[in-house]
């Protein structure tokens, strides 16, 4: 990011989302080593919803996925 601050990540999807926010690197062998924040449904309408503080000189990483059947 280019400013400290709070920033907030979120879908307009016509299918049920999650999102993960990681700080670098995410390691796939253990999924919950650097995870910063979750959600699955706090943005309505089954999207996610991620508001967090984000520091500069630090590299994120944003996964979404889809949640349930999709």
């Amino acid at each position: 990011v280019s400013m400290n601050g709070t920033y907030s990540f979120t879908t307009n999807s016509s299918f049920d989302t999650y999102g993960l926010l990681y700080e670098d690197p995410m390691d796939p062998s253990f999924p919950s080593g650097n995870l910063i924040a979750f959600n699955d449904d706090s943005g309505g309408s089954f999207q996610f919803k991620i508001t967090t503080t984000l520091v500069t000189s630090t590299t994120y990483v944003l996964i979404v996925t889809s949640h349930g059947d999709h």
